[in-house]
């Protein structure tokens, strides 16, 4: 599968022809993930960037927000990396209007993406995540609770003590 040669996209790419590789950065796997979403989960941007030049335009914010077979979106892996730049590269498809139900939307864990970017232990990451909440929802976010009741405050104890 093309995701597993995430070191050496370009080379996987360049093997095939033009017309067919829109087509390659498209395949699913079992979980319904695409060469984007092993990308962003391991948090290379430039990956991303390569990938997302495949699609046209009108099509990329299709692409990174629709969910896998968990309710994965390619912004929940990316904010499971922690790699701010990778999460940013993400946001930025998005119209401000729409960045906060992205952020806001859940794995079928309950897991949104402040709950994922705290996982990364990412300070900085967290940090910028949270600042694109207005200040006045700021503390509800951070109470909002997964399905096994944690919040991200409790993530990022749990990530803490490990």
């Amino acid at each position: 599968h093309l995701s597993r040669g995430l070191g050496c996209l370009n080379t996987i790419l360049s093997l095939y022809p033009e017309s067919e590789r829109l087509h390659a950065v498209c395949m699913q796997d079992e979980f319904g993930w695409t060469a984007l979403h092993w990308a962003a989960w391991s948090g290379v941007p430039d990956c991303i960037k390569l990938i997302l030049s495949h699609y046209p335009e009108t099509e990329r914010l299709h692409v990174v927000s629709t969910p896998d077979n968990d309710g994965w979106t390619v912004l929940h892996c990316a904010a499971r990396s922690g790699n701010l730049e990778t999460i940013e590269t993400i946001l930025t498809l998005y119209p401000e209007s729409e960045r906060l139900p992205a952020l806001g939307a859940t794995t079928s864990h309950g897991n949104n993406v402040l709950h994922l970017v705290a996982n990364s232990n990412n300070i900085e990451s967290i940090k910028a995540v949270l600042s694109i909440y207005p200040e006045s929802e700021r503390h509800q976010v951070l109470n909002e609770q997964n399905e096994r009741g944690n919040t991200v405050l409790d993530v990022m104890n749990e990530e803490t003590r490990r």
